[in-house]
């Protein structure tokens, strides 16, 4: 997973109850350390695309960020750090890293002509 200009990770992600994703990258190939996030989900029964920040320091020692390094694996912890029964349900699927930036601005002006609506309106 080639972060080293920077990025989102997105996961899509399914399951039958509410828990968490952890991502967890490991075997930099400039010896880096190993970083791991988790993230919340709510989203029940139906697809949610979530997002890893490899920005963000790592949730274990040393807590560096990932960005500006390159990682051979990927690992995926569903519901880490819970207890959990064994009849659990989870997808996951496109696994991708954004590095598209920012979206584009720009100036909108919006003009309605009421000329032909009858009823009454505010210019409020």
């Amino acid at each position: 997973m080639n972060l080293i200009t920077g990025g989102q990770i997105k996961v899509k992600f399914h399951t039958d109850h509410p828990g968490n994703l952890t991502l967890k990258l490991e075997d930099a190939q400039d010896g880096a350390a190993n970083w791991i996030l988790q993230v919340d989900n709510n989203v029940v029964n139906e697809w949610v695309e979530l997002t890893f920040d490899p920005a963000l320091p790592s949730i274990e020692g040393p807590n560096l960020p990932a960005t500006g390094h390159v990682y051979n694996r990927v690992v995926l912890f569903a519901d880490f750090g819970q207890n959990f029964p064994a009849d659990q349900v989870y997808y996951v699927d496109d696994i991708e890293v954004c590095t598209a930036g920012t979206a584009p601005t720009a100036a909108v002006t919006f003009k309605l002509d009421m000329n032909q609506f009858g009823g009454t309106f505010s210019k409020a």
